[in-house]
């Protein structure tokens, strides 16, 4: 019915044949016990069609089917040996007639045993056929003319069946008794009243007809080979293009776009996906989400999914109640496709497709990490239609395909939840944490510069404090520049930034907490940035360079293409380069050195966020000796008329 109907909100187990294996017991569903019996099974419409392809060698037929189909023949051949040599051998009195009855009647219990499914060889079999058939023609004492028939007939049976290494020994085993029966003609003429011309005529146009009906039946299966494989390459592509759809993107669009994939594939005029929800009054119900209706035949099909002509801007879509479904209910509770035929159904369920024009529909069940949540199908309007097995088999794929996006999407939104939340309690703790540490932090400097009266461990003490507070600080600083960057809450004011005295006074809070000569040189040069950002950015590179450079420091200023450069240089060892690539993730640490603390690895992460946050950027190079981190600024132009103007504000996302 188009869309009109599908899934529930009840859970179900997600593996299909597990519940198919239990579905007698799976019938029980929150509207209570339904019953399932009358549920119409799948059949195949096509008069050609079998569940599965056995493929010979050559992959080219169905080889169970042209075996039974030689095991036909073969008791055709024996009960024509019986009903002709019987009459030759009671009537004209030829002993050789009796033979080929006895021979006949040997062969065709064998034949109808193995047609039944028995073991046995195929090329044993052959071997047993061909020694039969030519003692049959040594004892009719065959004319020359007469031999090509039974012959033709023995060389096209194992060249059909069996791969050409195996054939050609029943080929020249066949051979063989053609040409003692060829010679037999001239030394055993039989002894009977019939005219060998006769037997002859009869015996070519009995093989000749047999051969010519194998080769019409190979020609058949030939012919539906083709189109079985011609179908499952339509469906091939069509389940290509919905994986293709459904993992290039995580917006619900992509649904779309699979299903008119799969629309190109499917003998339907409509196709569906609909989710599930719990209504108050009503119940489980379904809600139609995606509708493609082929085209041409939009008159024809009803559709689920609407716009309002007052509200353009609002969209409506079918809804209804299961307790009005029980049929589709009942299949799709147990996990089971649901084959809907209108005629066959009845009450409100029969009204409901009657109105709808529907004549014949498959759904399928979509499942969420064990949770039925929707279903997919498809309907067709203008036959009554007994879908294939293909059809279910390709709506079944389809509807995993779908259940696994869903869940991607869920897992995906549920992870980018906790993110979220980690980032807001990171921010929400370094602020909370930065109130009281500005506190110690400054007592603490206060005391360091001060330590009159104060015995040696205890200054030694007090440093330490400085020291280790001013480290906490800088970590909290940069957690909460990651956390508030990662929510998209962080703002940059920019104006005129010293970046000479902005580097002297980073360095000089830095001197009494390093052993290291840091050198600056460069000139007056304002960038236009946020002051505070500057010296962060600043903070960190210098202080990354102490902890992992060697003992030569240089700060470089200076303008270079219309652009502020502030470069950060060491004479250290530098980033394996296996890892430079990784430098400027979080958390991501380079270096390792025994008996010293590492930094978290936030530094530099946060550092270039900030950097390209004020328009600039950060980059690494190493080359002549020396580790260089470079901070790249917009120039501030004419920064003397710009005293005075309220802080721009450049971005408040990254």
């Amino acid at each position: 019915m188009g869309a009109v109907l599908r899934s529930g909100a009840a859970t179900a187990d997600n593996n299909y044949r597990a519940v198919t294996e239990t579905a007698a017991r799976a019938n029980q569903g929150p509207m209570g016990t339904v019953e399932t019996s009358s549920r119409p099974k799948v059949e195949d419409s096509r008069q050609d069609a079998t569940p599965g392809v056995i493929p010979d060698a050559r992959g080219l037929m169905r080889l169970a089917d042209l075996t039974r189909t030689w095991h036909t023949f073969r008791a055709i051949v024996a009960t024509a040996a019986v009903v002709l040599g019987l009459p030759l051998g009671l009537i004209w009195q030829w002993s050789g007639g009796l033979l080929v009855a006895g021979l006949g009647a040997l062969a065709l219990p064998h034949a109808f045993l193995r047609r039944r499914g028995g073991p046995g060889s195929p090329m044993s079999i052959m071997l047993l056929d061909a020694a039969l058939i030519g003692l049959a023609m040594v004892v009719i004492g065959m004319e020359p003319l007469g031999v090509w028939a039974p012959l033709l007939y023995m060389f096209a049976i194992p060249l059909l069946l069996l791969p050409w290494r195996r054939a050609v020994p029943v080929i020249l085993y066949s051979a063989a008794w053609s040409t003692v029966a060829f010679v037999g003609f001239d030394v055993m003429q039989p002894a009977t009243a019939v005219p060998e011309g006769t037997i002859t005529a009869i015996v070519t146009v009995f093989f000749g007809g047999l051969t010519l009906a194998l080769l019409g039946v190979v020609a058949h299966e030939l012919e539906r080979a083709h189109r079985d494989n011609e179908r499952r390459l339509i469906y091939e592509r069509a389940l290509a293009r919905c994986g293709q759809a459904l993992l290039a993107s995580t917006e619900e669009r992509s649904i779309d776009v699979a299903l008119e994939a799969l629309l190109d594939a499917v003998p339907a005029q409509n196709i569906f996906v609909d989710r599930n929800f719990l209504d108050p009054d009503l119940g489980v119900c379904a809600r139609v989400t995606h509708e493609i209706i082929r085209p041409g035949f939009e008159d024809l099909v009803d559709e689920e999914i609407w716009v309002e002509p007052e509200a353009p801007e609002t969209v409506s879509r079918t809804v209804l109640p299961y307790s009005d479904m029980p049929t589709t209910y009942a299949a799709l509770v147990a996990g089971e496709a649901a084959v809907l035929i209108t005629s066959e159904l009845t009450g409100a369920e029969r009204e409901i497709y009657d109105e709808d024009g529907c004549l014949s529909e498959l759904n399928i069940p979509i499942n969420v990490m064990g949770e039925w949540v929707g279903s997919i199908g498809i309907a067709d309007y203008v036959t009554e239609r007994h879908w294939s097995d293909d059809d279910l088999q390709i709506l079944h794929t389809t509807a995993a395909m779908i259940g696994a996006f869903w869940e991607r999407n869920r897992a995906y939104q549920e992870l980018q939840e906790v993110i979220r939340s980690k980032d807001e309690f990171l921010a929400s703790i370094s602020h909370e944490i930065r109130t009281p540490l500005t506190s110690v932090l400054g007592f603490s400097s206060l005391l360091h510069q001060d330590t009159n009266g104060l015995p040696v461990e205890a200054a030694e003490h007090v440093a330490l404090i400085s020291e280790q507070a001013q480290e906490v600080s800088d970590i909290v600083e940069d957690l909460l520049v990651a956390a508030r960057a990662d929510i998209n809450s962080l703002r940059v004011v920019a104006q005129p930034v010293s970046l000479l005295e902005d580097a002297k006074k980073v360095l000089a809070a830095r001197a009494e907490q390093t052993d290291h000569h840091i050198h600056i040189e460069g000139e007056e040069l304002h960038a236009w940035a946020d002051p505070s950002r500057v010296r962060q950015i600043i903070r960190c590179l210098v202080s990354n360079a102490v902890r992992y450079g060697g003992d030569r420091i240089e700060v470089h200023i200076r303008e270079l293409e219309g652009r502020a450069r502030l470069a950060v240089l060491d004479n250290g060892n530098g980033i394996p380069s296996e890892q430079q690539s990784q430098v400027f993730e979080a958390f991501h640490r380079a270096h390792t050195r025994d008996g010293r603390p590492q930094a978290i690895g936030l530094g530099l992460y946060v550092a270039r966020h900030l950097a390209r946050l004020m328009g600039g950027d950060l980059t690494y190079r190493q080359g002549q000796g020396l580790t260089v981190f470079e901070l790249d600024l917009p120039v501030a132009v004419d920064h003397t008329a710009r005293k005075g103007v309220p802080g721009e504000n450049l971005s408040v996302i990254d």
